[in-house]
């Protein structure tokens, strides 16, 4: 792609790798409020991220 190309499409928000942005923006954030709230990474398989608790990242 052109640079000229590239800047529109991040002007627009454009997510070139969705699997990245995911990981970006929800997984690891996650994860690291998850290690603030148990000291711990190993998360277990049928945890869930609370619903009615803001602190969590969410995906607009």
């Amino acid at each position: 792609l052109s640079t000229q190309m590239k800047e529109e499409l991040e002007t627009m928000d454009f997510v070139g790798n969705p699997s990245q942005y995911k990981w970006d923006h929800l997984v690891l954030p996650a994860l690291q409020r998850f290690h603030e709230v148990h000291k711990h990474a190993d998360v277990p398989r049928e945890f869930v991220v609370p619903t009615d608790d803001e602190t969590w990242p969410r995906i607009a």
